[in-house]
């Protein structure tokens, strides 16, 4: 321990275990001045704060979930008009008793301690209180305190009219205590005798008790204390009857409340489920328009191929046209037969151009008539007309394609390159069957 004198700031070094008590005095060397020293206090640890419980929030807990015997509080209770007490220990139990009928919204509940009792219209939001109870359970566990009950959270009062009756009933009930002692004789607050007097007046007033005892109106008085029976009864069950109204009133409105909320959650699943159909209608129809496109195309492929006329036979079609209307035939016209040959009815056109070539056999019409048998895969009858008007460049052409379906490759692109010659529009598909495409 080192100490300083307060005169010269001189400085010693001093063991502190040799002083006793609170402190000692001491002279300084330098100077010869005396103060006084003391022992310096241990500092005192600094105590650490508990850490603190980290819980969830109201929002993030499921009160039909919660188990309030992890938390210590066994079971809880609610008692009914009748006297009866219900013991309980989740919330889904209760919420079970309101909606079958056996806890009205007027009953009472026990605090989470057991000792006061509230009614559950007074509480805002049982979900909520129920909430409330079990985390301030389990943060008192934590932190091994000592429980408190939770204050519940009364609503507003709502301003519906409720009859009283606790004076009414009274002053029914002295009103016929009274007419009870009339029958009976007895005297009653109203008629009770006052003190006795002295004299005269005290005699007057015994003699005409005595005359009253004597004339009883017997009969008026029962009428009169039925009459107030039947009233206290009508307004005994006035009153029952308005308390069980306004306990189903609470009742209903607290299912409703509840199946609101089931209802909200079965609408978003109601939703999620046609969302997801509509999805699958969307995928199905997708696939079947998928499905129709290629069956079509394969339709499509199936099917012969169409020989496009060339320009050149237009032409020559044309021509044969202009001569059937110079000659006229006594048969079938040659119009007939090109529009046979357009709707592709090979049968009514060979029976066309057979009559036409017996009255007009040019090389136009044995061209044409080679075109149709060749259609008709008449190989041997159709080269024969057509090599009888090889002047014709499209005689060389459809010998070309007979040669091609005999297998006469070399025969085949002999006629196409005669054909050729003539420059024809259709010259590239020439080229590319003689290509092998």
């Amino acid at each position: 321990m080192v100490i300083t004198c307060p005169n010269c700031d001189a400085k010693y070094s001093i063991d502190q275990s040799s002083l006793k008590g609170k402190g000692a005095r001491a002279t300084c060397k330098s100077c010869k001045t005396v103060f006084p020293i003391y022992l310096e206090k241990p500092e005192k640890p600094q105590e650490e704060k508990p850490e603190e419980v980290q819980l969830p929030s109201i929002d993030e807990l499921d009160v039909f979930a919660l188990n309030f015997k992890e938390v210590g509080l066994k079971s809880w209770k609610v008692k009914i008009k009748m006297g009866l007490v219900y013991d309980f220990s989740d919330y889904k139990t209760l919420s079970k008793y309101i909606r079958e009928g056996k806890v009205a919204t007027t009953d009472n509940l026990s605090s989470d301690d057991g000792k006061s009792w509230t009614p559950l219209n007074e509480i805002a939001d049982l979900e909520k209180h129920f909430c409330e109870v079990y985390l301030h359970k389990k943060k008192t566990m934590l932190e091994g305190g000592e429980t408190e009950p939770v204050e519940t959270k009364k609503p507003t009062p709502k301003s519906t009219p409720t009859p009283v009756l606790g004076s009414g009933l009274s002053d029914l009930a002295s009103v016929l205590a009274e007419a009870e002692a009339e029958v009976d004789g007895r005297p009653t607050p109203r008629n009770r005798p006052s003190k006795p007097t002295k004299g005269p007046a005290r005699k007057k007033k015994s003699n005409k008790k005595k005359v009253e005892k004597e004339e009883p109106k017997k009969g008026s008085n029962i009428f009169v204390l039925l009459l107030l029976m039947l009233a206290v009864s009508g307004g005994v069950l006035f009153y029952m009857q308005q308390q069980a109204k306004d306990a189903k009133q609470e009742r209903e409105e607290f299912q409703d409340k509840q199946q609101s909320k089931a209802t909200d959650q079965d609408k978003k699943e109601y939703e999620a489920r046609q969302k997801s159909l509509e999805e699958k209608m969307k995928k199905l129809r997708r696939e079947r328009a998928a499905k129709k496109e290629k069956k079509e195309e394969l339709e499509r492929e199936q099917k012969e191929p169409e020989i496009v006329q060339t320009e050149e036979e237009r032409q020559i079609l044309a021509r044969l046209e202009q001569q059937d209307k110079a000659k006229s035939t006594s048969g079938s016209s040659v119009q007939d037969g090109k529009n046979a040959i357009r709707s592709q009815n090979w049968k009514k056109a060979e029976k066309i151009f057979r009559d036409v070539i017996s009255s007009q056999p040019t090389p136009e019409n044995k061209v044409l008539l080679g075109q149709v048998l060749f259609k008709q895969q008449k190989f041997s009858e159709a080269r024969n007309l057509l090599q009888q008007a090889t002047g014709v460049p499209d005689a060389h052409k459809w010998l070309g394609f007979i040669a091609k379906e005999e297998g006469d490759d070399a025969g085949a692109n002999q006629h196409f390159s005669v054909y050729l010659k003539s420059n024809p529009q259709d010259a590239s598909r020439i080229k590319g069957v003689m290509n092998g495409n």
